[in-house]
């Protein structure tokens, strides 16, 4: 097979010839997979994928137990600055099942005698229901969680689980303060 190269040199033209053997030519278009070939590929590559979708699981019920944490914690500290500005005791409640979160104020103003409240629950964005999901669960040793106009909260430990993992969303290691810790503190 003879192939015809055309260039531009300066202004002039030159022509250039290759000569290729037949064989080398046929080798190099007429070359392609086998049918072993494809589906040794098709096995690694599905080898693969089924060591990596249960990974990709316990990934997301790990993103989901984090997340969980971090929205209590948003919350909670969401509470206690608004305990403050409105001069009122906010309170983090739980339902029955501890499945659903919600915030709390009392209907007037801080005052010493603080047995007798009213709570109305808080409205807007911030006062939605935080809602955990299926596979996780909280534990609680003390609720409802109360935060005072004065800064102070209830010294309290939650913890946010899946099975045997536990992330712990603390107000006891530092006064006035909400913490996230990656591991279930003991009590």
């Amino acid at each position: 097979m003879t192939i015809l190269l055309i260039g531009l040199w300066s202004k002039n033209i030159f022509v250039h010839q290759m000569r290729f053997p037949e064989s080398t030519v046929q080798k190099i278009g007429s070359r392609g997979f086998t049918l072993i070939e494809i589906i040794l590929v098709l096995v690694i590559l599905g080898v693969i994928a089924g060591l990596t979708v249960p990974r990709i699981g316990q990934n997301f019920i790990e993103l989901q137990l984090k997340r969980t944490a971090n929205d209590l914690s948003y919350l909670m500290r969401y509470a206690q600055s608004r305990a403050i500005t409105k001069n009122r005791m906010v309170r983090l409640e739980f339902d029955d099942n501890f499945s659903k979160v919600w915030l709390t104020q009392s209907t007037e103003e801080a005052s010493p005698e603080e047995d007798n409240k009213s709570f109305e629950r808080i409205t807007g964005r911030l006062g939605r229901t935080l809602t955990v999901p299926d596979k996780i669960y909280l534990e609680a040793e003390t609720v409802p969680v109360q935060f005072y106009p004065d800064g102070s909260m209830d010294r309290v430990r939650l913890y946010v689980c899946h099975e045997k993992d536990c992330l712990t969303v603390s107000t006891q290691e530092q006064r006035g303060a909400v913490r996230v810790f990656d591991y279930k503190l003991a009590s």
